[in-house]
Parts: C-alpha cells; sequence; structure tokens
C-alpha cells in the first residue's frame, strides 16, 4: 500500500514518482512523466488595491502556504494540514499585509513558479486573476506577465459591479486572456448573480472557458461560504451549454454535488485540486473521464501535492494519467 501521511513534502520521495534534486527541490523521478499542464495557480494578489510585488523577481525558494517542512496528509481536504499560523499567514497576506511587498506572496513571483513547474515536467500553469470592483490591477499585471513568459497562460478577472465590466472583459479578450476566472466568495457575489452572467454570455460568444471557485472550504467566512455553495452553479452550466465551466476544486468539500454536476451537464469540468485523495479516486473512477484537469493552487500548496494524489489513484492507467494531466486541458485551451 502507497504512503499517504508524511512527515514533511520531502518525504514524498518515498512514492515512487518523486525524488529529491541536488538543489533540494521535489521533482518527478519518472522522465517518461509528463507533459503536464496545472490548470489552477496563482502569482501574488493584492486584494487591497494595487499590488507592489515584483513578479519578476527570483527568491531562493517560493514560501507556500503551507510550507514544505510540515507535515501532510494526502487523505483529507487539502487545507485540514494547515495549522493556525498558516491560515493567519494567508489572511494577513490578502488582508492586513495588502498590497504591501511583504509576507509569504512577495515570493509567488513568475520565476519562482516556473522553478518549480520545471522540476515536475509541468510545460504551462494557467495563472488566476482575481479582482474586485475597484483599486485592484491583478489581471492587468497577470497579462503582463503571461507575454513575457509563454509558459504561463492568463486566466482574467473581471468584477461583475466593476464600472464598465463588459468593456473590461472585451478589453482582456483582446489582449489574450485564455479564459475567466470567478470567485464567489473573494469577490463576494453568487454565480447566478445577473451581472456575471452577462459576463458569461461574453465568454461564450468568444469561446473562452470560467474557472470557477466552487464550493465551500471550511475556512472562509461565512458570507463568502453561502456565495459558493455547489447548488448555486447550475444556472450557468443550463443557460450556457456551450461555454465550458471549469468548476475549480471539484466542489471543494461538497464533492458529490459538483461531481453530480458533471455528470448531468456536458459544459461542466472537474479541477482537482486540494480534494482528498479517497476523493480523487472517487472522482477518476466515476466522473466524465474527457473533463477532469490536474490543479494544484499553487502558492498555497506545492504541486507535487495534487500529483501524488492523481498518480496514486489513477494507479497503473496510464491513458487516464495523462487524460488528467495533460490532454483534456490542452483541449480546453486549445494548445
Amino acid at each position: 500500500m502507497m504512503k499517504t501521511h508524511f512527515n514533511d513534502h520531502f518525504e514524498l520521495n518515498a512514492l515512487p514518482y518523486f525524488k529529491i534534486g541536488p538543489q533540494g527541490h521535489i521533482e518527478l523521478a519518472d522522465p517518461d512523466i509528463g507533459p503536464i499542464i496545472d490548470m489552477h495557480t496563482h502569482l501574488a494578489l493584492g486584494l487591497k488595491g494595487p499590488l507592489h510585488v515584483d513578479l519578476e523577481r527570483e527568491h531562493p525558494q517560493a514560501k507556500h502556504y503551507l510550507p514544505l517542512e510540515q507535515p501532510l496528509d494526502l487523505n483529507v481536504y487539502a487545507n485540514k494540514n494547515y495549522t493556525p499560523k498558516n491560515i493567519r499567514n494567508i489572511k494577513q497576506d490578502m488582508t492586513i499585509l495588502a498590497p504591501l511587498p511583504f509576507g509569504h506572496k512577495q515570493t509567488h513571483t513568475a520565476p519562482n513558479i516556473i522553478r518549480d513547474m520545471q522540476a515536475l515536467a509541468i510545460t504551462h500553469s494557467v495563472i488566476l486573476a482575481i479582482d474586485l470592483p475597484v483599486l485592484t490591477n491583478n489581471a492587468e499585471r497577470y497579462l503582463d506577465i503571461s507575454q513575457k513568459h509563454p509558459a504561463l497562460l492568463t486566466f482574467g478577472s473581471v468584477h461583475p459591479l466593476a464600472s464598465k465590466a463588459k468593456h473590461k472583459l472585451e478589453e482582456q479578450i483582446s489582449r489574450g486572456i485564455k479564459g475567466l476566472k470567478y470567485h464567489p466568495a473573494a469577490q463576494m457575489l453568487a454565480p447566478d448573480h445577473p451581472k456575471a452572467l452577462e459576463l458569461f454570455e461574453i465568454c461564450e460568444q468568444h469561446r473562452i472557458p470560467v474557472l470557477f471557485h466552487c464550493g465551500p472550504v471550511g475556512i472562509e467566512p461565512k458570507s463568502g461560504a453561502k456565495r459558493s455553495q455547489v447548488s448555486l452553479y447550475e444556472q450557468a452550466l443550463r443557460d450556457f451549454p456551450n461555454l465550458p465551466f471549469i468548476l475549480g476544486h471539484s466542489g471543494a468539500l461538497q464533492m458529490p454535488q459538483a461531481l453530480n454536476l458533471a455528470n448531468r451537464y456536458d459544459n461542466a469540468w472537474l479541477e482537482l485540486s486540494s480534494q482528498s485523495l479517497p476523493n480523487v479516486q472517487q472522482i477518476l473512477d466515476e466522473g466524465p473521464k474527457e473533463r477532469l484537469v490536474y490543479g494544484s493552487d499553487w502558492p498555497f500548496y506545492h504541486q507535487s501535492v495534487p500529483l501524488a494524489k492523481i498518480f496514486i489513484a489513477a494507479k497503473d492507467d496510464t491513458t487516464l494519467r495523462t487524460m488528467v494531466l495533460y490532454e483534456n486541458a490542452a483541449r480546453l485551451l486549445k494548445l
């Protein structure tokens, strides 16, 4: 039986899929695994005003919100591995310290994620912007970065209540976003809000997918959890049958409901970041195999963590593994 509890992340090398490289990074042990596309990552986010982090600066190590030195249990939803201190660090980065260039987020830069990607045969990562109605400019900064680094593909962000929201989305599409990120908990607007549906209509017209933060995660404010209930996503799936909707985190703590939606709607995709190993196993067994994609939620977690779960759950089914890790995402992104 595969090991699923680790004293730190470096013990992942006890699995046959990983090794520790000469620079101390977690790497793939088998060079034949890959290529891989990560559908769910972020660079540094400024949610309280314009961000002042240098997204081009390289650091000796990216400071993940779940540090590599901490214990890891693959059998639980990923944030169950957080300590109270980890959660404080996240909240400080997103609120108290934002938008200042301090805290963990100063290391959440393009060179740092690309270094992690190269160690794990990840050829592309989708960087997901999140913007509020005023002051923030994350989508604009992410687009600037992705134009310099072809391995990073931007999903834009427009808050539905922002001034000239439709125009802003059209502008981001003209600049080359690969899709739209929508986060009901952070943006405080449910996915079935009429103004949100207006943006999804534009996405359908331009044939670019929408990636939702989908489902409550247990550490957000109650108001955010209320707006992220999986039942609230069905209207968009029903109203825009030609628009692919990626249910980020596969519904989080409401995975069975998200799995049900994916099996009922041909435009519903499941992205696997943060799910427990048993849930990943169930999704691979029962979900629509042609609409499952790998995601990590870097920098909240190292990209090896969800990879380990997919490797274990897929067992010797290399066809399924290739679909989930690369082929489905490549088709969705038109790579």
